[in-house]
């Protein structure tokens, strides 16, 4: 199951996303998947990064 929701966007030139969405609390795990806009108007996905956010 695929569950696809926005949770930050850049700028061009930017090369860091930071956010701690789905992250709220100590030991939550999320995964992330970057996508961009191309200039024909396709998107690109990048490989899933699974998060956890350290305990305590």
């Amino acid at each position: 199951m695929t569950n696809d929701t926005p949770c930050g966007a850049h700028c061009e030139g930017e090369t860091d996303i930071l956010t701690d969405w789905g992250l709220s609390a100590p030991g939550a795990a999320a995964v992330f998947n970057a996508y961009v806009a191309l200039t024909t108007g396709n998107e690109k996905g990048g490989n899933a990064v699974a998060v956890r956010r350290p305990e305590g």
